[in-house]
């Protein structure tokens, strides 16, 4: 798992140097000389002259919380993990609300595994009011959820990174992986929508463009994916992987032969009733709405209800929390089968019908 670049977020603690009582003007500006020719030797990746140039800014001016936090990063890369977390904590007493000091060190931490402290130190940066990017703490704080195992609170840190800015690409990109992970091909292909809003094509959002349709049982999407990695990046990885993919089918109960992942009233009246779904169909006819019911993946759900005349079968799709989000799922929805004839709906509506047994037309 890559986390995003660390030199962005160095700038972020541009202003983070207090001067020690006895140092003087001319030590204040070598000091700075040396640090800005250590950082570009850390982005160079000549990390022994960035240390000896960083440790001559410190000698300069010891009050320098940047130079602390360059020393924390060289010494990450080196391997030295004692030396990293006390320059990262000694930058961090000079300058205890420097967001991009507690996302790197955040960034540390988790690379040690220490999930539980990484988080907070993301959530440090994420809230300082002196962070103009709180979106960048937030997916990094989800990556590092992501990489513990924790997929649910990876989702809602991806969330709120894209409540802050919703056109942050690494969070569109991984909430369209976890919900295609989760059998949501459909909402996995708005996440990828939104993300192309904001950036482009890569190797990896191409695989997973492709993956998405073979999930939606669309194989004229899924050539197209593969067209435009042979035309883009011919000797890509990801390239390989997509002509390897297989055709994907539904998995069935032997028992009833519909899908597995078709829920009833009960998963129905547990939702949120703020939140939308898609009505796929509504049939007198139950063959035809399980039909339906086994070409879509999960969350859907069919359910029963009598009118005055018929007996009416109906299949919903999806969980959404805004009519916005839910729009560019039927959007999705419709892009995968032009025939559809899927329309938005209010979970609130559908849970008051069933309970008052009202049919649904």
């Amino acid at each position: 798992m890559r986390f995003l670049i660390l030199s962005t977020l160095l700038l972020l603690s541009a202003c983070a140097t207090t001067p020690g009582g006895n140092v003087t003007s001319e030590s204040l500006a070598s000091s700075s000389q040396l640090y800005q020719q250590a950082l570009t030797a850390y982005r160079s990746n000549q990390l022994m002259k960035a240390f000896e140039a960083a440790s001559a800014s410190l000698d300069k001016n010891p009050a320098n919380a940047r130079g602390y936090e360059l020393i924390g990063l060289i010494n990450q890369r080196l391997g030295r993990n004692e030396a990293a977390a006390d320059a990262f904590n000694k930058a961090l007493k000079l300058t205890p609300d420097d967001p991009g000091v507690h996302n790197n060190y955040g960034t540390f931490l988790c690379s040690q595994k220490s999930y539980a402290d990484a988080q907070a130190q993301y959530l440090l940066a994420a809230h300082s009011s002196r962070n103009p990017k709180p979106e960048i703490a937030y997916t990094n704080a989800g990556l590092c959820a992501k990489r513990s195992g924790d997929i649910d609170q990876a989702k809602k840190l991806f969330d709120q990174a894209i409540q802050q800015n919703p056109g942050q690409p690494t969070a569109l990109y991984q909430l369209a992986s976890i919900s295609l992970e989760r059998n949501r091909p459909v909402e996995a292909s708005t996440y990828l929508d939104q993300y192309l809003n904001h950036a482009v094509h890569t190797p990896k959002t191409l695989l997973l463009g492709a993956r998405i349709e073979n999930a939606l049982g669309n194989p004229a999407g899924v050539e197209s994916y593969i067209q435009k990695l042979r035309s883009a990046f011919p000797r890509s990885k990801e390239l390989a992987i997509a002509l390897a993919l297989q055709p994907m089918q539904q998995k069935s109960s032997p028992a009833t032969n519909r899908p597995v992942a078709v829920f009833d009233d009960s998963w129905i009246l547990a939702r949120d009733p703020t939140h939308y779904t898609l009505q796929v169909s509504s049939s007198p006819n139950r063959d035809t709405a399980e039909a339906v019911a086994k070409r879509l993946a999960a969350p859907t759900a069919l359910y029963v209800q009598a009118g005055a005349t018929n007996t009416w079968y109906n299949v919903i799709h999806g969980d959404f929390a805004d009519i916005n989000t839910a729009r560019n799922a039927l959007n999705a929805l419709k892009k995968a089968d032009p025939g559809s004839q899927a329309w938005v709906r209010n979970f609130g509506v559908i849970q008051k019908r069933l309970q008052e047994k009202v049919p649904t037309l």
